[in-house]
Formats: structure tokens, sequence, C-alpha cells
């Protein structure tokens, strides 16, 4: 009644008939880690309800229980700690899995090697069935990269440190995996290294993007280069060609002297095609998308290139009957059609079947996922590509034909088309059992294009005067000979700043620019001048441009665009189409 310790449950104790309190804590059987103490889990208590202490039987009665109530505490802890660690087991696992981390353990003592389930899947084998061995392991390594490996882990157990590796593996069904693993050597009390543990990563997908993102690069700066160096030729095989083709039209009298012009002529040809196929994969022609029906173009596209494969290589069509209808430039997907026929032809000198098909992409397909694709498949019977040429056959300059037989740029010109326009395009082929291109375009729900008019208040009589602005001294002189000789006046400016001087002071009917010159360009001084005559008649000239897709330009008078190189024919032609045009715009 008096015990402090019981003021607060006194009225309690009252109630119930409590008379005294028994109790006994609850030790743990485990020594604390700290202090070598038992840890108090609880106390067991007994209240009677009659004054006085427990015998020896009650006592020893209470220990018992007090053992007990020791064994349930502590059953209850290890389940629930079985409990807590079965579920982070499990996430840790599920975390590893959606990771792609897979784990080891290498006990070096027994030399007993533990892998978990989703380091076997990265191998390639089932973890129900397959038990991990060091030799077993290492035999999987590729045979290049197996002695680094090794020499990594005697390293990393020298030095008792970590490390950082990347390998290939080779699977039990021979793919290859590209496998980043990292691992710490664990040691005893005394220094002596007694596991390796680690996990290894499968970087294959991350490998193949490097790859990619490497090539692309690669071929940006190459097709850099070879725009750069188009745009160079170019203005060299405009005066080349173009005085060539002025003297084919002169009274020449030795027979030597036309042969030889001829031989001119034919070289200058030769490299326009070369210079053109070398501007279509640096993506430096102006692009003139339209929307055409893919069958139709494949089809009439076929009948003139039946003359390019000969007799000797039949051509099959199997195109399935739906307007696939697509945005493309239509000069750019005939040049891929051509260059792929062209492949086909060279790959079979003594004939065969080319055979060409069009059909819908289905569900499934390799190439692409949706199904809002038109797939084209170009299939020879020739001799067949060799295996270890296929990973570099899109790279330009690469052929595999003989010296002189091919300028290694017609597939790097189909890739170039084909990822333009978000397409898709693999190959597969075997030595002596033909090959096989397949592509994969987008579809669009457009209408089929049609054709555009322009408008213009010029008429061409040959009397009209042309300020021709261009840089390179001999282009300019060439295009200024060509005019003057059909009757044109012609007001000559080597750069944009006289071209401005010569406008203050003369009237002319006609702009004809180059479109990349230092300082100013051909567009900036066409818009300059059309704020000052909005109907202006501007024919842009260029060999090779990256803003040629962007040639609308302020005014109402008609813009056009004319190749180089070129010939008198074609500068001619192009000046008539701006006296031909019925509404405003920019006509390529």
């Amino acid at each position: 009644r008096e015990d402090e310790l019981w003021a607060d449950y006194r009225e309690l104790a009252l109630k119930f008939g409590v008379k005294a309190c028994w109790s006994t804590p609850v030790l743990s059987r485990r020594l604390s880690s700290k202090d070598g103490t038992q840890r108090v889990l609880g106390t067991f208590a007994v209240y009677p309800n009659d004054y006085g202490l427990p015998d020896t039987a009650f006592l020893q009665l209470m220990q018992r229980a007090q053992y007990l109530a020791c064994l349930a505490f502590e059953t209850d802890r290890i389940k629930t700690t079985e409990t807590l660690l079965h579920r982070q087991r499990e996430l840790l696992s599920k975390a590893q899995s959606m990771a792609g981390l897979g784990c080891f353990e290498w006990d070096l003592k027994s030399n007993e090697l533990t892998w978990s389930d989703t380091l076997c899947h990265i191998y390639g084998v089932d973890p129900k069935t397959f038990t991990p061995k060091v030799d077993t392991f290492l035999s999987m390594v590729h045979p290049e990269d197996r002695e680094k490996l090794q020499r990594t882990f005697e390293e990393a157990l020298a030095n008792r440190s970590s490390f950082r590796n990347q390998e290939r593996i080779i699977r039990p069904n021979g793919s290859v995996r590209h496998l980043e693993s990292f691992a710490q050597v664990e040691c005893d009390e005394n220094g002596v290294p007694t596991h390796l543990i680690g996990a290894c990563l499968d970087i294959t997908d991350r490998k193949r993007m490097e790859q990619h993102l490497a090539e692309s690069q690669k071929m940006e700066a190459v097709g850099r280069l070879a725009g750069g160096l188009a745009h160079d030729f170019n203005n060299l095989l405009t005066v080349i060609n173009g005085n060539a083709s002025l003297l084919e039209h002169s009274r020449l009298e030795s027979e030597d002297d036309k042969e030889a012009l001829q031989e001119i002529s034919e070289a200058g040809r030769c490299a326009a095609d070369l210079t053109s196929q070398l501007l279509a994969f640096s993506r430096g022609v102006p692009v003139e998308p339209s929307v055409i029906d893919f069958n139709e173009v494949v089809r009439d596209s076929l009948k003139w290139m039946q003359r390019l494969v000969g007799e000797g290589v039949t051509i099959c069509l199997e195109l399935e009957p739906v307007q696939f209808r697509l945005e493309i430039d239509l000069r750019q997907l005939e040049q891929l059609l051509m260059n792929l026929v062209v492949n086909a032809r060279d790959a079979m000198p003594d004939g065969g079947v080319l055979r060409v098909r069009t059909r819908s992409v289905r569900s499934g397909n390799k190439l692409v996922s949706s199904e809002n694709y038109v797939e084209l498949s170009i299939q020879d019977t020739g001799s067949g590509i060799p295996g270890e040429a296929i990973p570099n056959i899109f790279e330009p300059f690469f052929t595999t034909k003989d010296t002189g037989r091919g300028t290694g740029l017609g597939l790097a010109v189909v890739h170039s088309v084909v990822t333009r326009w978000s397409g898709h395009i693999e190959v597969s082929s075997e030595p002596g059992a033909g090959t096989t291109f397949t592509i994969a375009l987008p579809l669009t729900q457009k209408s089929l294009s049609g054709k555009a008019h322009f408008e213009t208040t010029f008429q061409e009589t040959g009397q009209e005067t042309v300020l021709v602005v261009e840089d390179e001294d001999s282009v300019r002189r060439f295009v200024a000979k060509v005019l003057r000789a059909k009757g044109f006046q012609v007001l000559e400016a080597e750069n944009p700043e006289v071209a401005m001087s010569l406008a203050d002071n003369h009237f002319f009917d006609i702009l004809l620019t180059d479109l990349v010159m230092p300082r100013i360009g051909g567009r900036e001084l066409a818009e300059s001048l059309r704020r000052l005559r909005p109907t202006l008649p501007v024919l842009f000239m260029s060999g090779y441009s990256n803003e040629l897709n962007d040639l609308d330009i302020v005014g109402s008078g008609p813009v056009l665009f004319l190749n180089k190189p070129f010939s008198p024919q074609d500068l001619f032609a192009r000046i008539q189409d701006l006296a031909t045009t019925k509404t405003p715009g920019v006509l390529n």
C-alpha cells in the first residue's frame, strides 16, 4: 500500500484484489555483441491476491515460463526477420532482373561459384539445371577476351582490390553478348582473400547504339567532305562540260579533234554522275517531296531499267494490288531503285532473275513494329556477298567489285535515302545463293500530288538583261558567254556586294545567282532585291548547299533552281520555265 512504485496502479490493484507482484525478466539467450550481456526482451509477471513470497516450486515454474516466453519472443522475431529478409531478397532479385544485373559469388577456398537467376539468363542457361563452375564460366568467355579477364582476376586478388571489366561471352546457342563486370575481393581478418563477389550487366544493346552513333558520326563527317568536294567539282564541271557542249555545236574539221571532244564530254558526264552520287550520299541536293503511288513508280522505273540489266536478267514484278502512298522525293526514290537494280545486275554477270516485291507490312515484321509501312524487297540470284563484308556494305567507297567496276557509293546512297525518309533497310545474303535487300518506308494518308503552276510578268525573248552573280570567275565567264551568244544582255558580279551596287544603277529582268558564296549568300541577296522588286524572277544555281530545301523567299515572282554542272541547254530550259510560270511560288 505504501510502495511508491505502485502509486499509479494502486486503485486498479484494489479493484481486482491484487496484493502482490512476482515478476522476472525475459532475457535473450544470445549475448549482446557490444558488451557481452543478455538483452532484456520483456518481463514475465504474476499478480497473486494474497500477501507473501512465492515458494521454491512456484519460482521453478516461473523460471520455466520465463524460458518459454523467451523462446516465443525469439521465434517470433526470427520469423519476422526471415519474412523481412525473404521480401528483401525478392525485391533485390526483381530489381536485378529489371536492371539486367546478374550477381555472382566465388568462394576462393572451396572454389564454388554461385550465380543469380538473372546471371544465368544473361549467359543463356537455365538456372534450374545449370551448375556454375569456374572452368565452365571461363569456357563461355569469348576466346579473344578470356586471357584479359583471367589477368584482371589475378591482379584484383593480388591487390585485394575491386575491378571493372568489359568482355564478350558466347552463349550455348552461339550468340555473342557484351558484358560489363565489376567485383570486389573480400578478405578474412588476416587479409587473406576468401571471396570474390560481383555482378555482370548485359551491355550488348548499349554497345550496338554506341557503334551506330560512331557510324553516324563517321558518315556525317564523310558526307560533309563529299558535299564540299562535289561543290568544288561541280563548279569545274560546269565550265568543262559546258564549253565541251558549245564545241560540239561548232564546226570541227579534224576527226581527231571530234574524237577528243567526245572523250572529254563522256568523261565529264561520268564525273557529273559521280558528283551526283556524292551529293545524294551527303544529302546536299534539294529535296522535292511529293505524294506518289509507290507501285506506279516502281512499275514505271523498272520498265526503262530493263535496258540497264540487259537481256540476260529477267525482272519479275510482284506488286501487292494496293495503292501505297509515300511522301518522298521522286528523283531520290528512282535513284534508290536504280542503284539496287545495278547492284543486282553486277552480281549476275551470267544472267539470272531479279525479283522485285512490294507488300504491306504485317505484324511481327523484323524491320518495323508499326504496320503503317510498305515493304520493298529486291532479290537477285547472283553471287551473294561474303559474310565478313556485310557490316560494311553501306559505308561510302566500300565495294566488293573489281577495281574500276564500282565507286562504292551506290549502296551508301541507298542507305542515305532510306534513312532520310525515316525508313529502314536490311540485307540478307549467302555466297552463291544471291542477295535480298528489304526496305520499309512509311506510308502517308495525304492525297496524291498534282502539278504546280507559277506566275510571272516576264516573257522570254532572248533580249532580256540577266544579272549573273557567281564568285567562281570561270563559271561566271562561261554563263555570261552562253547567255550573250543567245542574245541576252548580261551584268556580271563576282559577289553580292557588287550585285547590289549594279542593281542601284541598272535594270535587269532576271537574277541568276549562286547560292553558296563568302560572307553573303545568294538567298540573302535575292531577299534584298525582292524587297525592292517583289516580282523579280530568280534562278538559283549551286553544286551543293545545305539551304536548298528552303528557297521560299519574299515576293511573288517565281523561284527556280539549277543544279551544277549544267549545259547551255539546261540553262536555256530553266529561263524558259521562268517565262511560262502562272502562279507565284517556288519550283525546283
